[in-house]
């Protein structure tokens, strides 16, 4: 009879010893705050949050952007509209567009080249409110751009194949002018203008077989003497502004040019979760 309390005894002893481990080896789950989904700064200038992800960026149609795989690895915020013309004169303290027929709230502001966009960046990021709420804005990379207008979607145009005027301000829209930035409806990522209206600077310098042989992962070409512009402006014809379409090498952009259907998007970078 002791003999057996003495062996019930141990069992207890030795279930209790193996259980202890996986006791104190248990953690609780990590939490994340999860980054905003939009937010508008202190100029007004509303951002929606761009998921990380891959997609195949460019087009058959075009020599200098072939269909190739890309990688967004980090998710970014991307201004939702074109900056306006009141939002730009705040931070550089005056106005250069050279449409003016309206109100300034809603006009995009026009002729920024790619140094002045870069003025702007820099000038954003200086601001106190800005770096309070610990904000980077730059210009969004080629690839990004893409990524954003195409918004999950793999044809020419986010909304389909076909040019329509009531999607996007181009030639055929018959308006030969700026529109406001709301005029017309956002893509499925809440982003308004990204075919039409006004072109928009990159980051990248322009190279012609990058778009192709450059890395998988986050791409960003930093060589060459020209810039990227994407997105087609209101006196455009249909197939310039197509979401692959990234400049032709009869008109490419200096870093100096500014036109009057040169506009202005920004990025903003996304924070690390904790």
């Amino acid at each position: 009879m002791q003999a057996a309390t003495r062996a019930c005894g141990v069992l207890i002893l030795f279930l209790f010893a193996t259980a202890r481990p996986a006791l104190s080896q248990s953690k609780p789950e990590e939490t994340k705050t999860p980054a905003l989904k939009e937010f508008t700064n202190s100029l007004g200038m509303k951002f929606v949050l761009i998921p990380a992800g891959e997609f195949m960026m460019g087009d058959d149609e075009w020599d200098n952007n072939k269909p190739h795989q890309v990688r967004i690895t980090k998710p970014f915020y991307m201004q939702a509209m074109l900056v306006t013309q009141s939002q730009f004169a705040k931070v550089m303290g005056k106005n250069p567009s050279n449409h003016k027929d309206g109100d300034e709230t809603k006009l995009p502001v026009d002729s920024i080249s790619w140094n002045t966009a870069q003025e702007f960046v820099k000038k954003l990021n200086a601001d106190p409110e800005e770096q309070r709420a610990g904000r980077t804005y730059r210009l969004p990379t080629d690839a990004e751009r893409e990524y954003s207008c195409r918004a999950g979607t793999k044809t020419k145009f986010w909304y389909g194949n076909e040019p329509d005027p009531k999607k996007m301000n181009f030639v055929g829209s018959g308006i030969g002018k700026p529109s406001p930035v709301d005029a017309y409806p956002p893509n499925p990522w809440g982003l308004h203008d990204m075919h039409g209206n006004l072109y928009q600077a990159c980051e990248d310098a322009y190279d012609k077989l990058f778009a192709q042989t450059g890395p998988k992962d986050d791409p960003l070409n930093k060589e060459g003497e020209f810039r990227v512009t994407k997105g087609g402006g209101f006196g455009d014809i249909p197939r310039r502004c197509q979401a692959a379409f990234r400049g032709r090498e009869a008109t490419l952009a200096s870093p100096g040019l500014a036109r009057s259907y040169f506009g202005l998007r920004v990025a903003c970078n996304a924070p690390t979760a904790k």
